[in-house]
């Protein structure tokens, strides 16, 4: 779909009962300039993730992500763009599990590792804590986020799935050093009214300026959003 050749290879395996090991393996190549990439090259990409579920209402997975591949070398002297390799690490803990009859928690450790040729190593990390509340026949649930990061640069980057609106979705990247947090509250007024409010705010601890230089520049260091939605079912 992107001027691209190669082969993909993926397997599941189920050792034991609760142990479930899912893998793959892509590797392809691309024959003309990509974005970042002012030259023809190549590229692999591998992950494992083994999954287990101790019993059921908690599930637990450990997953790791290599990638290897090419991108411009940050040379200012040079008169044309030439490619170096770039690889990248990921590693991610991540386990759900009841809290009590209506809560229920969610943890997750994340951590990068971005490597171009002849250039220093970049890492990056997030740890965050959800929390999600609702009880069976109440018409209100909630759910929330606290997420603490710190990466070198924007590209050891890491993305993370939010909740959100019916119809919308946000996977935000988490950069420089900061928190982040949100709130995503659902009343059911009626069997046909609802009413969806998410509040969001990102704090960074080495900002001056959010996005500068771009319509969504921002002076200061803290970026927060609000939605409300109202949705009648007919």
């Amino acid at each position: 779909a992107s001027n691209e050749s190669g082969i993909y290879f993926a397997v599941a395996a189920k050792p034991a009962r609760r142990i479930t090991i899912n893998a793959y393996i892509d590797r392809s190549v691309f024959p003309w300039l990509r974005y970042r990439i002012d030259a023809p090259s190549h590229g692999s990409d591998f992950l494992v993730q083994v999954n287990f579920i101790p019993d059921k209402k908690t599930d637990m997975y450990f997953r790791f992500r290599h990638r290897d591949k090419f991108t411009n070398a940050n040379d200012p002297d040079a008169l044309l763009d030439y490619i170096v390799p770039l690889t990248q690490d990921n590693w991610r803990f991540h386990i759900q599990y009841p809290a009590g009859k209506h809560f229920r928690l969610r943890n997750r450790v994340e951590f990068s590792r971005y490597h171009p040729a002849n250039e220093k190593v970049e890492n990056g990390f997030v740890i965050l804590q959800d929390i999600t509340w609702k009880r069976f026949g109440f018409p209100l649930s909630v759910t929330g986020r606290y997420a603490l990061f710190q990466t070198d640069s924007y590209s050891t980057a890491i993305y993370t799935y939010e909740n959100d609106m019916p119809y919308s979705f946000s996977i935000p990247a988490y950069y420089y050093s900061g928190s982040r947090w949100y709130l995503l509250i659902n009343w059911d007024i009626t069997r046909k009214v609802e009413v969806y409010f998410r509040i969001s705010r990102t704090i960074y601890s080495n900002q001056e300026i959010i996005s500068p230089g771009t319509l969504n520049e921002i002076t200061g260091n803290t970026k927060t959003e609000a939605k409300v939605m109202l949705r009648i079912k007919l």
